[in-house]
């Protein structure tokens, strides 16, 4: 009779040893499966940050292999896509870099009577839109006699394909 109830108390105590050692291997594999979902997610969030990067990359090297033309030109079509061309006082082309097969070419543009959501859209346009063009420097002014009207002198940096 004892050693059926020493026996039953090993059997008791063996299931219980068991069955701690599976909790915690559970809770182990639990937080290591909690850690590769969040790397899977943060992997996941960066696959799509590449992808609209290389869009981006891919859209800007359509533009820049198209035909040769010149910042002036490139400025009068940006400008024209505003719906504000008429608005350009002046393109002063400043200096002209290459390095390995890519231009660049800087040039200032002054450009008078804005409102705010014209000037918006063109800083928008320039950073985000489908021409190879990068700001330098951006300077806003109000006018005098009306403050809702800006006058805006940008440095811009047109880039092409050799």
């Amino acid at each position: 009779m004892r050693k059926i109830h020493f026996l039953s108390m090993a059997v008791v105590l063996g299931l219980g040893a068991a069955d701690l050692t599976l909790f915690f291997l559970t809770q182990h594999y639990r937080a290591g499966y909690q850690q590769l979902k969040r790397q899977d997610q943060e992997i996941s969030v960066m696959a799509r940050a590449h992808q609209v990067m290389q869009e981006r990359i891919s859209r800007i090297e359509r533009s820049a292999k198209g035909e040769s033309r010149g910042v002036s030109a490139m400025i009068g079509e940006l400008l024209s896509s505003l719906s504000i061309s008429s608005k350009l006082q002046s393109v002063k082309n400043i200096e002209q870099k290459s390095f390995l097969d890519i231009s660049r070419q800087d040039a200032e543009l002054v450009i008078n009577d804005l409102d705010i959501n014209e000037a918006v859209n063109l800083l928008y346009v320039i950073e985000k839109g489908l021409f190879p063009v990068s700001l330098r420097s951006v300077e806003m002014s109000r006018k005098f006699e009306s403050p809702d009207i800006l006058n805006a002198r940008l440095v811009v940096s047109y880039f092409q394909k050799k």
